[in-house]
């Protein structure tokens, strides 16, 4: 019973972050990582950040949603409901956030 109180105010929680506030968030993610891997001595990060930074929106969009669709099957095998109020609604805020398609879903 306490898990599932927990989980729903999580869910609550979860509707009050809005597609703009975690956009933000984002940049100030990436802006901390992009300043780290500057002041790093080594290239490799250099090489990897560069990449993710350059990568085609499309193409990021296809890796994300392949990601969220493996996080969403998992969450449907595990049997639970209590992850389905959580990661669900996580996800679907992702989803809109970054305009990425589900595209496993069939019409």
């Amino acid at each position: 019973m306490r898990n599932k109180i927990v989980a729903m105010l999580i869910a609550a929680l979860l509707k009050m972050i809005k597609p703009q506030m975690l956009r933000e968030k984002l940049a100030e993610l990436m802006e901390s990582i992009g300043q780290r891997v500057e002041d790093s001595e080594t290239q490799i990060d250099d090489v990897f950040f560069d990449a993710i930074i350059e990568l085609n929106p499309e193409m990021f969009k296809v890796i994300v949603d392949k990601l969220l669709d493996f996080v969403e099957d998992a969450v449907a095998d595990s049997g639970t409901q209590i992850d389905d109020m959580v990661v669900l609604p996580l996800i679907d805020l992702i989803r809109v956030t970054f305009d990425i398609p589900d595209n496993d879903i069939e019409p």
